[in-house]
């Protein structure tokens, strides 16, 4: 597929359970690598309690 150069990358993100940051990051990217995608960065909710909460990945297209 070709992509218009001055066509901004798709952004989008989606909410994952998960017990701590770098669990929340391990699953983010292991989705992004089986999307094809890049992993943009990972939303931690606001206060980070010892129970799973919800992380959100955002994610773009590989340019």
């Amino acid at each position: 597929m070709i992509r218009d150069p001055e066509q901004e990358a798709q952004q989008w993100d989606e909410p994952i359970i998960a017990s701590n940051p770098s669990e929340a990051q391990k699953e983010c990217q292991k989705r992004a690598d089986q999307y094809g995608v890049e992993l943009e960065s990972v939303t931690e909710p606001r206060k980070i309690e010892k129970r799973p909460q919800v992380y959100r990945c955002n994610y773009k297209e590989k340019e």
